[in-house]
């Protein structure tokens, strides 16, 4: 099975409890990121409800009937840029790999 070179990507950026602009710049951090390799994702920030706050970044990826998903969550002194320069980096393994699936779903 080979990876087809017409991949769909999305990033969501979700904050709860936090202004929005905080997930525009984890957002436009991810989409930077994506675009050094070529990606052109599409992009969306969320709002979440939840008791605390936090914030988690998602990059989807779907390539023939293949879903990949790449997320990093924020912590207590962890930058917005850091959680999206995480997901980003998982992604961007996966995606110059050529792999038909990730990591995760390689070993079921």
């Amino acid at each position: 099975m080979e990876r087809s070179r017409d991949m769909q990507v999305s990033v969501i950026s979700a904050v709860a409890n936090l202004t929005m602009s905080i997930a525009e710049r984890q957002m436009n951090q991810a989409v930077n990121r994506c675009r050094e390799i070529g990606v052109n994702p599409k992009s969306e920030c969320i709002e979440l409800s939840s008791p605390g706050k936090g914030t988690v970044l998602f990059i989807k990826s779907k390539s023939n009937q293949v879903i990949a998903g790449f997320q990093s969550i924020g912590e207590l002194r962890k930058s917005v840029e850091k959680v999206a320069d995480e997901a980003a980096s998982e992604f961007r393994q996966y995606y110059e790999s050529g792999c038909p699936v990730d990591k995760h779903l390689a070993d079921q």
